[in-house]
């Protein structure tokens, strides 16, 4: 007999720091089949759960507090909305942030525009003010998400545009590198996720 997969909901597109502590996640257990479907906010995450049928095979893994920029007021805002979600298992990572662009003769003092998630920007402050200090700073849904604008950006526009994320992207996004390496202010920089799945009463 088929069993079906556990759908792991996290926050999205892949490439995310969400999709990166989904993964570990997933190797912690055993003998399961997983699927991991993204979300385009930590609130549809929690809310396709928590609206997902009691029966169904799914837990949501969202980040609550960073070392770094503190809590996480997306996620902190949203769980008191959801009073049938249970806290199931936590998993704290390692977050070292790149600088990255799809522009192949940009530099890191070239740097005009740079996008990503509102922690991820908090967490990289004095490396944004000391080494790319005449860009601009525009927030993203997720970093991945900040990617896709900064890649964008330079396609239509031509200007050296940056994005903050994790260096996995390099491999999923066609012309994306690295500028720079550990560009977090903070070498201990963590974050952990919290797993919730839907208890019925």
């Amino acid at each position: 007999m088929a069993f079906a997969p556990l759908t792991v909901l996290y926050l999205g597109p892949e490439g995310t720091w969400s999709y990166v502590a989904a993964c570990e996640y997933t190797k912690t257990l055993i003998k399961s089949s997983t699927t991991l479907q993204p979300t385009t906010t930590i609130h549809d995450a929690l809310s396709i759960l928590s609206s997902s049928s009691p029966s169904s095979k799914m837990v949501a893994i969202v980040p609550t507090t960073n070392t770094t920029s503190g809590p996480v007021t997306d996620t902190l805002s949203n769980l008191p909305l959801h009073d049938n979600l249970e806290l199931i298992s936590t998993i704290t990572i390692p977050i070292v942030h790149s600088l990255l662009t799809s522009s192949p003769s940009a530099t890191a003092a070239s740097i005009k525009v740079i996008y990503s998630k509102s922690q991820a920007l908090k967490q990289c402050e004095r490396s944004i003010s000391r080494i790319t200090p005449s860009a601009t700073l525009h927030k993203s849904a997720s970093t991945s998400s900040g990617i896709s604008a900064a890649v964008k950006d330079f396609e239509e526009t031509g200007i050296d545009a940056g994005a903050i994320g994790s260096a996995i992207n390099v491999g999923m996004v066609k012309g994306l590198r690295v500028l720079v390496e550990n560009f977090n202010d903070e070498d201990d920089n963590e974050t952990t996720f919290e797993v919730y799945k839907r208890h019925d009463d």
